[in-house]
């Protein structure tokens, strides 16, 4: 699965765009008060909860680290 942001510049475009997706039976969703930097943020925090579940599975190793410090460098 991929996430794919559009940031339109009018409404004429969106409502283009909107109809686009729709002719291609693509889900979407669409939302004027969320900025990219939000959209970022819970795109890491799924990640980590995929991570977390192919960890508590077996399917993946966890990591351990000798200090708080190691942890973010590594981020």
């Amino acid at each position: 699965m991929e996430t794919i942001l559009i940031e339109s510049q009018n409404p004429e475009d969106t409502k283009a765009i909107k109809e686009f997706l729709k002719s291609l039976k693509i889900n979407f969703k669409s939302s004027t008060t969320l900025s990219v930097e939000a959209l970022e943020r819970a795109i890491k925090v799924a990640e980590g909860y995929k991570e977390a579940k192919l960890i508590e599975s077996g399917k993946k190793g966890s990591k351990s680290y000798s200090s708080f410090k190691e942890m973010m460098d590594e981020l």
